[in-house]
């Protein structure tokens, strides 16, 4: 039922007038390229065969190469599942004529080399995609026990660092935590202070360390009528505050008065920023040069889920450690699902709107229940009909729950956030539109249920975890 030949499809190439479906197989091990025509009727078993008659490759092995489809502006689709046998067809698997099915070998049979230069690669991506860290990473620490750790001398290198990292994660809170804060010795306050990846706003840390120096001299009962002995106990600890990463507003109202910054700095500094708000390359004045200038990078907060690869429609692709999704094909809506089950409890989550082309159900995020399992159906989440459950329409500005849907929020478009409150204890779900509550919009949640996402088109939604809690409008 095949027959192979050496050529190039051509993308967007018209069905043969014969019925035959022609298709390019890319093996990546050893490097191959043939087209191959097919039977109109053929099954998954007959394009093993057609592959393994390849020259080159071991007949034996091909059964165990991972095969992927990828038409022309169409799905990337995986030939492989519960469902899909050797008996399968492919139009039924969705291979369309002119595709291009990528072979992919197994680890044993590609070169150590080849192995090791993708293990590499991968490492490197990883880090260019700033992946989520895992909560285990961070497990057994908290908001209430951090203070005591980053004081113990006796905790190893490598626990240091993960008691800074989770500082780093939430400073924005914890710098709010005057008393614990001030309790901290010197050494750990320049350490916090000097951090490039800090989740906060430069003028927290300056409030923050102003009022560890006052509790300094308070405990020393040293009188400061004139500021001079707050600014000699900071001196080494200042420094490191990022004045250039402030706002006009935050100089303007406690900077320019504090007494830290002379009268040349404090004009230097709003020099500065007037340039900075038109030219990225502004340099701050000489004035300036002790301290650091460039924004802090921060630090991603570790996340409690990921998108579950065995949950999803076959046309989704996950990439970034599973949290970011990416549909390229238009002929149904593709659901996928979160890897755990919330009982109880309140969870907090967002979406980046990385790609995106608005639509009127492009993208639909919330909750369904976890009695559904039906992962691969082609339907919206919380559509009437489709998949049950919870879910804002960004590109609808509705919220729905099967047959109830409602005007809620506003269209959403490209770069922006949709945040998810779910309150399992209140049973209600409350959407943030770039941080802003658009208010309770259920009210009638019941537990468990699983985080849940269906997107149309061309899109692509990165998931990120806030390192602060969503400020609710529910009372």
């Amino acid at each position: 039922m095949a027959t192979a030949s050496a050529g190039t499809a051509a993308k967007g190439s018209p069905a043969p007038a014969d019925g035959s479906l022609r298709v390019l197989v890319r093996v990546d091990y050893p490097t191959k390229d043939q087209l191959v025509t097919l039977d109109a009727k053929s099954t998954l078993g007959d394009l093993r065969t057609a592959i393994a008659k390849i020259d080159g490759l071991d007949a034996k092995a091909v059964p165990r190469y991972q095969l992927l489809s990828v038409s022309y502006r169409g799905a990337i689709i995986e030939l492989s599942g519960d469902k899909v046998t050797d008996a399968s067809s492919l139009s039924t698997l969705g291979v369309v004529d002119s595709a291009t099915i990528v072979a992919r070998a197994p680890a044993d049979i590609a070169p150590r080399k080849k192995r090791a230069a993708k293990a590499a690669k991968e490492k490197e991506d990883e880090k260019k995609d700033e992946k989520t860290v895992s909560v285990n990473r961070y497990k057994g620490i908290t908001a209430k026990n951090i203070w005591k750790k980053l004081e113990d001398s006796k905790a190893s290198s490598n626990k240091q660092k993960l008691y800074f990292e989770f500082f780093d994660i939430y400073a924005s809170k914890l710098l709010k935590q005057t008393a614990q804060f001030s309790a901290l010795p010197k050494a750990t306050v320049i350490a916090v202070a000097k951090s490039d990846t800090l989740n906060c706003k430069e003028i927290e840390l300056f409030d923050a360390v102003v009022a560890w120096g006052k509790d300094q001299l308070k405990k020393d009962k040293v009188s400061d009528e004139k500021g001079t002995e707050l600014k000699k106990v900071l001196d080494d600890v200042i420094v490191h505050v990022r004045f250039g990463c402030m706002s006009t507003q935050d100089v303007a109202l406690k900077i320019s008065s504090s007494g830290f910054l002379d009268g040349d700095q404090i004009l230097d500094l709003f020099t500065y920023l007037g340039m900075k708000s038109g030219n990225k390359n502004a340099v701050p004045g000489k004035s300036l040069s002790k301290f650091v200038s460039r924004e802090r990078k921060g630090r991603r907060p570790p996340s409690w889920f990921k998108w579950d690869n065995n949950k999803k429609h076959n046309s989704l692709v996950l990439t970034n450690d599973n949290t970011t999704v990416t549909s390229n094909g238009t002929g149904q809506f593709q659901p996928i699902f979160g890897d755990i089950e919330l009982n109880e409890g309140v969870w907090e989550f967002e979406i980046v709107l990385t790609q995106y082309n608005a639509q009127a159900h492009a993208c639909n995020i919330g909750v369904v229940p976890t009695t559904f399992t039906n992962y691969t159906v082609g339907h919206m989440i919380g559509y009437s009909g489709h998949v049950p459950g919870w879910a804002f329409a960004c590109g609808n500005a509705q919220k729905q729950n099967g047959g109830d849907m409602q005007a809620y929020g506003r269209n959403m478009a490209q770069g922006e956030t949709v945040g998810v409150r779910v309150d399992l204890d209140k049973k209600t779900i409350e959407f943030f539109l770039n941080g802003v509550s658009q208010g309770v919009a259920f009210r009638n949640v019941n537990g468990p249920v699983r985080p849940a996402l269906s997107l149309y088109g061309n899109q692509s939604v990165t998931l990120r975890f806030p390192t602060a809690e969503f400020k609710s409008q529910e009372k």
